[in-house]
């Protein structure tokens, strides 16, 4: 075994010890400080070679793993094909997406955006290809294996009760209820509490109580999005979330899509409103046929050349 020297060794103690190490400066020559509550202490391990190498790595490992961490993607498609018989509805779609970005997905009718969205969601089962989570393969066979995951869908209809309130739609179908044996009722407290506590990490003026036929929107695509904020949700797909409202809802909308990125959740928005796209979105896919023409950042990018990849003037980019 090759001798290692303190000179090239970044301490990194076990938990159980409960000690941290920093590198604000050495204590004594070729060490790192190391703390604990906050007081300055030198290592006990410093007495015993042996308890070094066991709790010490090499300063060169350090840098490749933190890459490698950083540098997983939340979300990877690769090579994804869907065919419904004859009909190549995707082909040979490769896709990444990292936590905290919101992606813009654009094309134009017929491009195969629906699919892969429901691809993702665990609609439709990929004819070929992997997807990948967090750098491991998965397989959805059904929505609700996506959504264990972390992944949720906020569609364009919504799909919102008129007649409940905000809350009890963003509890709908996974109310709490309280009481004793056989007989329980809805939580309404914990409801309206935790509905209100979505609202305001959102930013948004909807309030628990009011009844969703008497909201604008923007505030209705606040309940929906707070239904994937109750389910812990690390990607969420939005569909055409600002299609048919106003230029203020819009505004609404597009602030809680910053809010959701601001919270480390990824962002698939389906949109063929530009503006809305570049205003929030880190990186704009185009589809078209099926195939993704391209992935480029938005400050790379204009208006013009997203029409020219939509309508075929420009072929790739």
């Amino acid at each position: 075994m090759p001798q290692l020297g303190l000179a090239n060794l970044e301490y990194g103690l076990t938990p159980q010890i409960g000690l941290s190490t920093t590198r604000a400066g050495p204590i004594g020559p070729q060490m790192n400080r190391v703390t604990e509550g906050g007081l300055l202490k030198a290592p006990s391990c410093y007495k015993n070679k042996l308890a070094c190498l066991l709790v010490a790595r090499p300063k060169k490992w350090a840098a490749p793993l933190e890459r490698a961490r950083q540098s997983m993607s939340l979300l990877e498609l690769r090579g994804i094909s869907k065919h419904f018989g004859a009909i190549h509805a995707l082909t040979d779609l490769t896709f990444s997406l990292e936590p905290g970005q919101v992606v813009g997905l654009m094309g134009d009718n017929g491009a195969g955006k629906s699919t892969l969205v429901k691809v993702i969601a665990g609609n439709f089962p990929p004819s070929h290809g992997k997807i990948l989570i967090d750098g491991k393969p998965v397989h959805f066979s059904k929505p609700v294996d996506a959504r264990a995951q972390g992944i949720e869908v906020v569609y364009q209809e919504l799909a919102l009760c008129n007649n409940l309130t905000a809350a009890a739609n963003v509890f709908l179908g996974r109310e709490p209820r309280i009481g004793f044996g056989p007989i329980r009722i809805l939580d309404h407290a914990t409801m309206y509490r935790r509905a209100g506590e979505l609202f305001k990490q959102l930013k948004s003026e909807t309030r628990p109580r009011d009844l969703v036929r008497q909201m604008s929107g923007g505030q209705r695509q606040a309940v929906a999005i707070a239904r994937t904020r109750l389910s812990e949700a690390r990607l969420v797909i939005m569909d055409e979330p600002t299609a048919s409202i106003s230029v203020r809802q819009v505004a609404e909308v597009l602030n809680l899509i910053k809010r959701l990125s601001e919270h480390g959740i990824a962002v698939i928005l389906v949109s063929h409103r530009m503006p809305d796209v570049f205003d929030v979105a880190h990186r704009v896919v185009v589809m078209r046929r099926g195939r993704k023409v391209a992935d480029k950042k938005t400050e790379a990018s204009s208006a013009e050349e997203v029409t020219g990849l939509i309508t075929g003037a420009i072929a790739t980019a």
